[in-house]
């Protein structure tokens, strides 16, 4: 059976979703490249967009670089399934537009160290009031 949540796996898996958070609220494209697995079978499903291959995320990223994304984390959930694979989900709040995002990330060991796999990102088109939440 493979080791679930390795305190050292966790920490580096979350040490790299951070990174992926800061690079959003500074609007650093080359980071958010970067984070991504080169391979084409990486995948982005957002909102708006189905990108399958890094080259795909990567032309869509550059395109579509507005700047600074504000928002901040609510809720942060990381497995690790073995030494090499783990999920980070993410509850997002964007104060700017009275919403709530839901973010689910593959992250894979690579030889350039962990990267996005997979994510799928959402963001619902009406805002929830605060006691509709959960």
């Amino acid at each position: 059976m493979i080791p679930i949540d390795d305190p050292d796996v966790l920490a580096e898996v979350e040490a790299a979703s951070a990174r992926y958070e800061s690079a959003l609220a500074t609007g650093d494209v080359d980071a958010l490249v970067d984070a991504f697995w080169v391979d084409r079978a990486a995948v982005r499903i957002g909102d708006d967009e189905e990108l399958f291959g890094h080259a795909a995320i990567t032309a869509w990223r550059r395109a579509t670089a507005a700047g600074p994304v504000r928002r901040t984390v609510r809720e942060r959930a990381a497995t690790a399934f073995g030494h090499d694979l783990a999920t980070v989900h993410l509850v997002t709040d964007y104060p700017d537009e009275g919403r709530t995002g839901r973010q689910t990330q593959l992250w894979l060991r690579t030889d350039a160290g962990w990267r996005v796999a997979q994510a799928h990102v959402s963001r619902p088109a009406s805002p929830r009031r605060p006691e509709e939440r959960p």
